[in-house]
C-alpha cells in the first residue's frame, strides 16, 4: 500500500527569506574575502614600500660612499697635480734662471773688470786649499789674463783674510775646460775646483732660495 507523501507546510515568504539569508551570508563571506584580499594587498604595499624606502636608503648610502671615495681621489689626485706642476715650474724657472746666469758669467770674459772676478776666484780658492804653495789654472781665455798683477792681489786677500801667507803661482799644466779657476797643491796631491759649474753647485742651495724669494715666493 503506498505512502501518502507528506505535503510541505511552507510558504513562499519562508522560501524569500531563506533566499535573503543565503544571499546575506555569501555577501558576508564575499566582503570579509575582499576585507581579507585588501588587507592582505596594503600589507604587501606596506612591504613593498619598506623594501623599495630600504633599498633606496642603501642606494644612497652606497652612491653616497662612492662619490666620498671619488671626491677623496679626486682631491688627493688634484693635489699631487698642481703639487706637480708647481714642482715642474719651479724647476723651469730655476733652470731658465740659471742659464741666463752662465750666459751673463760668460759675458763677463769680455768685461774690463773680469780680472778682479778672477782674483777673488783665486783668493777664494787658495783659502780653501789651504796650502802654503799652489798653482792657479784656467781656461785658455782666461788664463791669458792672470799675470803677476793679479797673483799679487790676490796673495793679499789671502793674507787680509786669514792672516796666511801664501805665494801662488800659474800652473804650467794645459788649461782646464769651463769657466773659472783650479788650484793645487805643487805635488798635485790638492785640489781646490771654482769653476763656474763648480760654484753653482757648491752655492745651489742658496742660489734656489734667492730665485725662490724672487720669482716664486707670492
Amino acid at each position: 500500500m503506498a505512502r501518502r507523501q507528506r505535503e510541505s507546510t511552507a510558504t513562499p515568504e519562508d522560501d524569500k527569506s531563506l533566499v535573503n539569508a543565503i544571499l546575506h551570508d555569501a555577501e558576508e563571506e564575499a566582503r570579509r574575502i575582499a576585507e581579507k584580499a585588501e588587507k592582505q594587498r596594503k600589507q604587501k604595499l606596506e612591504t613593498a614600500a619598506a623594501t623599495e624606502e630600504h633599498i633606496l636608503e642603501e642606494a644612497r648610502k652606497t652612491a653616497e660612499r662612492q662619490i666620498d671615495a671619488l671626491k677623496k681621489a679626486f682631491d688627493s689626485s688634484t693635489t699631487v697635480a698642481l703639487r706637480r706642476i708647481k714642482l715642474n715650474s719651479e724647476e723651469r724657472i730655476y733652470s731658465y734662471v740659471l742659464e741666463r746666469v752662465r750666459e751673463k758669467i760668460k759675458s763677463l770674459i769680455s768685461a774690463k773688470n773680469y780680472r778682479e772676478i778672477l782674483t777673488q776666484w783665486i783668493a777664494e780658492a787658495a783659502i780653501g786649499l789651504g796650502t802654503e804653495k799652489c798653482l792657479v789654472n784656467a781656461s785658455e781665455t782666461e788664463k791669458k789674463l792672470i799675470g803677476d798683477k793679479v797673483l799679487k792681489t790676490a796673495e793679499d786677500i789671502v793674507l787680509n783674510i786669514s792672516n796666511r801667507q801664501v805665494e801662488i803661482s800659474i800652473s804650467p799644466e794645459e788649461p782646464v775646460f769651463g769657466q773659472g779657476v783650479v788650484i793645487k797643491d805643487p805635488a798635485g796631491r790638492l785640489s781646490f775646483d771654482n769653476r763656474v759649474e763648480t760654484r753653482i753647485e757648491r752655492y745651489q742651495d742658496k742660489i734656489r732660495k734667492l730665485i725662490y724669494k724672487q720669482f716664486i715666493e707670492e
